[in-house]
């Protein structure tokens, strides 16, 4: 479907919600290369899209063996990237999640482990400890390099699911009102940005199905 037939869909959200990433491990949400990632690691597939607004180029792959089974899936902002996925204590860095291509391994720092939510931006990697409410950035997962926690305001600890967007921190969230929401901080504190995501896009997560057709549809 054309981007402007897709855009002009009219919908209201359903009654449902999405499933959080705390029950739902090895889903997670990346961007590279322009495009967004959303993986599900229990389906043995991601989706790629070319924006979340507008849902725009889709196209589903699947999961390499070694790819899959991971706890949280994120990438970083070097050329070429790199694509972490980790599992427990431990973290795989690949180039494609289809083809497992440049594969190498490594152990997370004690202070990197147990986070809820895993993200970059810029060049830090931020840890959210939902429990602590606080947010962790480091350099480098493996050895913490130049950690430091920042506490979390309690609007930024109710994401479903977090995300760095270029210079941006992200979560998304559903409002009872607008449905799925996707927020854009641009410090640890101001909303800079927001805007809802695509049904078609949002029908990939775990009860996606359920939030934009109506409780009654699983996913």
């Amino acid at each position: 479907m054309a981007q402007s037939e897709r855009s002009s869909v009219a919908w209201t959200p359903g009654s449902g919600s999405l499933v959080p990433h705390k029950d739902a491990p090895g889903t997670d949400v990346f961007l590279i290369n322009g495009g967004v990632f959303i993986v599900r690691s229990d389906l043995g597939c991601y989706l790629r899209t070319e924006d979340l607004k507008t849902g725009t180029g889709i196209e589903i792959r699947r999961l390499h063996p070694a790819c899959r089974g991971g706890d949280h899936y994120l990438s970083d902002m070097k050329d070429p990237h790199n694509i972490y996925i980790i599992k427990g204590d431990s973290y795989r860095v690949v180039k494609d999640l289809s083809t497992d291509d440049g594969a190498t391994v490594g152990e997370l720092h004690p202070n990197c482990r147990g986070g809820d939510h895993y993200m970059t931006y810029g060049s830090n990697f931020s840890i959210i400890f939902l429990e602590r409410g606080v947010m962790r950035c480091v350099l480098d997962l493996s050895t913490d390099e130049q950690g430091h926690d920042t506490p979390l305001k309690p609007d930024r600890c109710k994401g479903l699911y977090y995300f760095g967007f270029s210079l941006f921190q992200c979560h998304i969230e559903v409002d009872e009102k607008w449905g799925a929401q996707c927020y854009l901080f641009i410090d640890i504190a101001s909303v800079k940005f927001v805007f809802s995501i695509h049904p078609d896009v949002l029908n990939f997560f775990p009860g996606g199905l359920a939030l934009t057709q109506g409780a009654s549809t699983s996913s």
